[in-house]
């Protein structure tokens, strides 16, 4: 018997995130093959102006990655920082109001 399929469809199997993978790779090699590469189309590097340009796609992908990871990282802190500023805040209310009443009594 099968279950009821409920949800969105790329989350019905685990065949679709492969499929959509082997889809965009497949799209990323023909951009690469017909668009980007100069005649004669290769994809492997041949001379040394590819493996430089490569080079420069792997910096430029991995500059990317790092800069997002440092933005994530930025926020987490940014986060961490108002909470203790939030927290040390309501401390010092508690502390004020404990002493109110110390000082009343």
């Amino acid at each position: 018997m099968r279950p009821e399929q409920n949800g969105k469809w790329w989350r019905q199997g685990r065949w679709v995130p492969v499929a959509l993978l082997g889809v965009y790779l497949c799209s990323i090699a023909v951009i690469f093959y017909y668009v980007t590469l100069p005649e004669p189309r290769y994809i492997r590097p041949h001379t040394a102006d590819d493996w430089a340009a490569w080079g420069t796609w792997i910096g430029g992908i991995a500059g990317t990655v790092a800069l997002v990871f440092a933005a994530g990282q930025i926020r987490q802190q940014a986060a961490a920082t108002n909470n203790a500023t939030r927290d040390s805040a309501r401390l010092d209310l508690e502390a004020r109001n404990r002493q109110r009443r110390e000082s009343v009594a």
